[in-house]
């Protein structure tokens, strides 16, 4: 299947790809600073799911955040791979 896209086109888009990850990772950070300055004894939780508590909810949250800064670091890193192929392809 054609998709009119030249080798030139498709690096681009995976450029693009990996500002928007970069961009991402940015919003991410801030995200994870905001929660490391909320303090727990000004926090409560609602009764839906699982019994618990601010603090580990808190603790749960921050780290889950770090494990996704974590994958997105991981996906900027297999693109930066994947671009030393891309950007070396082109037609003849």
């Amino acid at each position: 299947m054609d998709t009119g896209e030249t080798p030139a086109d498709l690096n681009a888009r995976v450029a693009a790809l990996l500002d928007q990850l970069k961009a991402t990772r940015r919003q991410l950070s801030d995200i994870k600073h905001e929660y490391e300055r909320l303090d727990e004894s000004r926090l409560a939780v609602d009764e839906l799911g699982d019994a618990t508590n601010p603090a580990d909810a808190l603790e749960a949250s921050r780290a889950a955040l770090v494990d996704v800064d974590r994958s997105l670091g991981l996906s900027v890193d297999a693109i930066y791979t994947a671009m030393q192929h891309t950007s070396r392809l082109y037609e003849v």
